[in-house]
């Protein structure tokens, strides 16, 4: 037979943090030399110091273990009656094993910590500053909280949802709290306006929060400043439209205008040439009928035909290119006429670097750095003037970078007119 063991122990009385001791009697009821452990059971268990850790004994022979439970001062005790049971195992005989049951009476303890969040809130004017105060229940029973704000100043208006907020066991509540000036300013600097949160926790001392609001003006600084810079900006899009805008849109219509009234002028003096046209037509028409019936009718004299060739002569066009291949870096404009040049279209479409000369017999005429351009097309209000046979031509001295020169391949569209020589 193994071991017998009595708990004779009332139910423990022992607050979170504290310790109490219990005492088991332990008796061999064995007939050899066996030693006896102590094993505590349930919730208490991680608790429980057991001293001595092993208790040998003689046959028939008694001995006292000491059981100390400590429970933690934390949000997990659970406050109340926690039941433990105690197990005497004997090593030479595991099958006769002892049982006996304790009970612990677990006390409540309070612990209520608070803060304010943010300390300093900022408002313009009479608006609303916002914070918020963190109720933390660090005990191991529910709290009831009482809140109070407080103005020493009376100064700012604090608001609060509930005067009284109950916590739960290792919880934490928000309460928010709206803080707010009492008068409004419209100019000047930011005023700093304290105020206090009383907090009241049961059975504990009462907490006091600081905080603050940063009341500001109604209007900015920034506001003035930015009126002026607007007055100013309108004030340079006037002059920039009277100065500059305007004139030039007046310019515009005005050349449109004319352009336009140019265009008419051509389209009616185009319409009395045809009308004149056709009037000789048909005194042309009734000459011819005169003859027919043998001259019976004198043919009404027929007014002088207007001259529709141009002064300038013929138009004519020629395209110089240079380069390699067949190109003909000049030309003789003509053999019997005489030629005037009024437009050069100089062309540069592959972006080569360098100088480009047009001559007239070798003469140099005109000279134009390739970079300047693509295509550059003058215009000439006195023309160039060759006499019969004489050349025009072009010359290239190219400055295409890189070790491997590719040539320069500019070309050159003449236009003018052409007419015998008087």
């Amino acid at each position: 037979m193994g071991a017998l063991a009595t708990l004779s122990a009332p139910p423990l009385p022992v607050d979170p943090g504290e310790q109490v001791e219990c005492h088991v009697t332990v008796r061999n009821e064995g007939s050899v030399v066996d030693a006896f452990t102590v094993e505590p059971l349930g919730q208490p268990e991680s608790w429980a110091t057991v001293d001595p850790a092993e208790l040998p004994l003689l046959p028939g022979e008694e001995g006292v273990v000491t059981v100390r439970f400590t429970p933690p001062r934390t949000p997990a005790t659970p406050s109340g009656s926690v039941s433990f049971a105690l197990r005497v195992v004997s090593r030479e005989d595991p099958t006769g094993n002892a049982v006996e049951e304790g009970l612990l009476e677990v006390g409540s303890f309070t612990e209520v910590g608070a803060e304010l969040l943010p300390r300093t809130s900022r408002a313009r004017g009479r608006r609303t500053g916002k914070h918020e105060v963190a109720i933390d229940n660090r005990g191991n029973a529910p709290a009831q909280v009482t809140l109070q704000p407080l103005d020493p100043d009376e100064k700012v208006e604090v608001s609060l949802p509930t005067p009284v907020v109950e916590v739960g066991p290792g919880r934490c509540q928000i309460v928010p709290v709206a803080v707010r000036g009492r008068k409004r300013f419209w100019q000047g600097s930011a005023v700093t306006l304290p105020f206090q949160v009383h907090v009241e926790p049961p059975g504990t001392a009462p907490l006091t929060l600081e905080g603050s609001l940063l009341q500001e003006a109604v209007l900015p600084k920034w506001l003035l400043r930015a009126a002026i810079a607007g007055l100013a900006l309108v004030a340079m899009l006037v002059g920039l439209w009277l100065t500059v805008l305007r004139p030039t849109i007046e310019d515009s219509a005005r050349n449109a205008a004319t352009a336009e009234a140019a265009k008419v002028a051509k389209k009616e003096a185009a319409a009395a040439v045809a009308e004149q046209q056709g009037k000789i037509d048909d005194l042309a028409g009734q000459v011819d009928a005169a003859a027919a019936r043998g001259g019976a009718a004198k043919a009404p004299a027929a007014p002088p035909k207007t001259s529709t060739v141009d002064p300038l002569g013929d138009p004519i066009a020629v395209r110089l290119a240079a380069g390699a291949g067949n190109q003909k870096p000049s030309v003789v404009l003509s053999k019997t006429m005489l030629v005037s040049i009024t437009d050069l279209l100089m062309q540069n479409p592959a972006g080569d670097a360098g100088l480009v000369t047009v001559t007239s017999d070798g003469k140099a005429l005109y000279t134009a750095r390739l970079e300047n351009f693509r295509d550059l097309d003058l215009h000439f209000v006195a023309p160039f003037a060759f006499k019969p046979g004489a050349k025009l031509g072009i010359s290239v001295s190219c400055q295409n970078p890189g070790p491997a020169v590719k040539p320069c391949t500019p070309a050159i569209t003449v236009s003018g007119f052409a007419r015998k020589p008087a």
